[in-house]
């Protein structure tokens, strides 16, 4: 069965959990318009029911979130054998490295940074729906310890799907940059303008002054 048919014939199709009602609403809208049908779950302990209920093709959670996190959902959402294949995007405004270390110890598959565009998003969504990678969690064995901020973790995702979190990552940073070096060009411009139009109503008032005082002087 091809992906579409599985998102019309599946009761559940996309699961959100964010605890912030406007920014919830603002993801279910873009989803919806794109012919998603979506349920909302307002913290990790709530998604985490709700994925064991419905089930649906994927999950779209932010970190930050009371009872629990998004984290922590994603690692709970993992050990369930009838759901750990379900891909999992993380949201978050964290950038540093101790959270990247924490997305890949939870087993997510994607890891997007806050603010982001809604067609990056869309796009992330087809993509892991259309090339879902097989997550491989596997408690018997031993997994990758790796020491970051003197502080240890176990990673048992798959070698596919680490370097896919990774990679999501790295993505996401270049188009950080990349929006930065678009807004720092158009405030250089705003800049310029500004600066030239102050120059040309200077110059418009000091000819005013000296065309009154040569009115006054005759």
């Amino acid at each position: 069965m091809d992906i579409q048919s599985e998102i019309q014939n599946s009761n559940s199709k996309i699961l959100i959990v964010e605890d912030s009602e406007i920014q919830a609403e603002m993801l279910r809208r873009a989803l919806v318009n794109k012919g998603y049908s979506v349920s909302i779950a307002k913290n990790g302990a709530e998604g985490l029911e709700m994925a064991k209920r419905e089930k649906p093709l994927l999950i779209i959670s932010d970190i930050l979130m009371p009872v629990m996190d998004g984290y922590k959902m994603c690692s709970e959402i993992k050990k369930v054998e009838e759901l750990k294949n379900i891909p999992i995007i993380l949201l978050t405004q964290l950038t540093e490295g101790e959270d990247i270390i924490k997305g890949l110890e939870s087993g997510a598959e994607n890891y997007i940074t806050k603010p982001y565009s809604e067609d990056y998003l869309i796009a992330k969504v087809e993509s892991l729906l259309n090339h879902a990678v097989t997550f491989i969690n596997r408690p018997d064995l031993k997994g990758v310890e790796i020491i970051y901020a003197d502080k240890d973790h176990l990673i048992r995702s798959s070698r596919e799907q680490t370097l896919n979190f990774l990679l999501s990552t790295y993505e996401n940073t270049v188009i950080q940059n990349r929006e930065l070096t678009k807004a720092q060009l158009e405030l250089k411009t705003l800049t310029v303008h500004l600066e030239d139009r102050v120059k040309e109503r200077t110059s418009a008032l000091t000819k005013e002054i000296e065309e009154r005082k040569r009115m006054e002087e005759e």
